[in-house]
């Protein structure tokens, strides 16, 4: 991100301002601090191959094209966003009329990533069938694709909307200047174009792109950089108190959203899982452990658990799923001593052959 923006062309003062609204925006403090999703993954590779298809039309040297496949080879294993990014660079090398490149360059950029996901299909279907594959994958692209509802975060927000809520939550007070930047000054050409290559993926998962807010990672540096570019205009200390406040105020944001006093449920607590998997690793080999984790079952706490567990609303429901009564283990043989009910939240464990106390 910091040799694109140098490489933009503008002033020290903009790659510093870039740098620091980059750093605590509060989409980048959250994901890209604990890496938490494959998003964060894919974004050296993004930016390296924007780095090098600029170098490419600056220099005209054969090396940066090639560069340039490398990268979208190996970023097309994190995510789909080398795919649209691709199709951006096959598009301005064919049809750009300034740049005087060979028209045979457009299709590097496509067989790098054609060659990445045929290595994929590859990697994935020696371990099973291709009928598997790609019934498998024909199933993943459909849920994520156009036209898939999503989650209601706000009763009064349109769900095919969260991605614009997402934006906000993400950036906070920065947009307010990347929208001033947009009225007021011209933006750079590749800006416009990465842009569009995020655009492209909101468009096409826009199913994912509205149950996912680090979806708006896609975005992050163009909106980054649209922003410190017309900050830098200001006077030196103006565009400091201004880079100061949407700073505090992104950490703040920051705060405010992942405070876990102020969530609910399992993500009130930070070691849950942890707890949680350690409760169940220490119950003997060949019990079955019942946990209660808000219906949902969390491959967090099966990792720390080094073993599955059952999912339960309490010892009742436990009892239940074990076809017995409260106050009869007949039924299940064994049950006295290989069935318990774990509650994580108050330490307890209840076997299943009595009412809990």
């Amino acid at each position: 991100a910091v040799l694109l923006a140098a490489a933009f062309g503008h002033n020290r003062r903009t790659v510093i301002i870039t740098i620091l609204l980059y750093l605590f925006s509060p989409v980048v403090l959250w994901y890209q601090v604990n890496g938490y999703v494959h998003e964060t993954a894919v974004l050296p590779f993004y930016y390296g191959g924007w780095y090098c298809f600029f170098q490419l039309l600056l220099q005209r040297k054969q090396r940066w094209l090639w560069l340039t496949a490398v990268f979208l080879f190996t970023g097309i294993q994190f995510d789909w966003l080398p795919f649209f990014q691709a199709t951006a660079m096959c598009g301005y090398l064919l049809f750009s009329r300034k740049e005087q490149l060979p028209r045979w360059m457009f299709l590097v950029p496509a067989l790098a990533v054609v060659s990445g996901i045929g290595y994929i299909i590859y990697t994935y279907s020696s371990r099973t069938s291709l009928q598997d594959y790609f019934h498998f994958m024909s199933w993943k692209f459909s849920s994520r694709t156009v036209g898939r509802s999503g989650h209601s975060f706000l009763p009064f927000w349109p769900t095919s909307l969260n991605i614009v809520l997402f934006y906000i939550l993400s950036y906070g007070l920065l947009l307010v200047w990347v929208v001033t930047a947009l009225v007021r000054k011209r933006v750079h050409t590749f800006i416009v174009v990465m842009l569009i290559t995020a655009l492209l993926h909101h468009i096409v998962f826009w199913g994912f792109s509205s149950e996912h807010d680090y979806a708006s990672l896609k975005s992050a540096f163009p909106l980054v950089f649209t922003a410190a570019v017309f900050l830098a205009g200001l006077s030196a200390r103006t565009a400091s108190y201004v880079v100061a406040l949407t700073i505090a105020c992104g950490i703040g944001q920051y705060f405010f959203l992942h405070n876990f006093s102020f969530r609910k449920g399992i993500q009130a607590d930070d070691s849950f899982s942890y707890r949680a998997g350690e409760m169940v690793r220490r119950r003997p080999p060949g019990e079955i452990v019942f946990l209660n984790t808000s219906g949902v079952y969390y491959p967090q706490v099966e990792f720390y658990a080094g073993r599955p567990y059952r999912l339960a609303e309490d010892v009742q429901d436990a009892l239940k799923q074990l076809n017995i009564q409260n106050n009869d283990t007949t039924s299940v043989p064994g049950a006295t001593s290989k069935s318990v009910f774990i509650d994580v939240n108050n330490r307890r464990i209840f076997p299943l052959n009595r009412s809990p106390r």
